[in-house]
């Protein structure tokens, strides 16, 4: 399989983190629950381009994280953040993403490169993605 990738487009989610999702003693969001953040900014980014998971686990398909590699810039506390996906790339039958959480004015707070595959639920074994999944993945809306 081909390699290909796309690189202008970009995906945000606005979204708040609340004082009760702090880290008590800390007062900031735990490292862990950043990687919650990103989940939750690649769910929105499957749904914008027609892939919800629910579909996916509905036609067999599990989306499995392969890698993933955080850095983590500066501390987010309850504060609104921009969650962005960018830079799709496919290779072979590895997916990923570039992702980054965003704070007021402009700072990157956490930087991130998510690998995952397509995994079949019956086998549990990675499979190629399917043609429609590639091509939304890569075009974007």
């Amino acid at each position: 399989m081909a390699n290909f990738s796309y690189e202008k487009m970009s995906f945000e989610l606005e979204r708040s983190i609340t004082q009760a999702e702090l880290t008590a003693g800390y007062n900031h969001l735990h490292h862990a629950d950043t990687l919650r953040l990103l989940e939750e900014g690649r769910v929105w980014f499957l749904e914008e381009i027609g892939f919800p998971l629910q579909g996916l686990l509905e036609q067999g398909l599990f989306l499995v994280i392969t890698q993933i590699s955080v850095q983590y810039r500066r501390e987010l506390f309850a504060e609104p953040v921009r969650i962005s996906c960018f830079e799709p790339r496919v290779e072979g039958t590895r997916l990923s993403l570039r992702q980054e959480i965003v704070k007021a004015p402009k700072r990157r707070a956490i930087v991130a490169e998510i690998e995952f595959c397509c995994m079949d639920s019956e086998s549990k074994r990675a499979i190629a993605p399917p043609k429609e999944l590639l091509e939304a993945f890569l075009k974007g809306l």
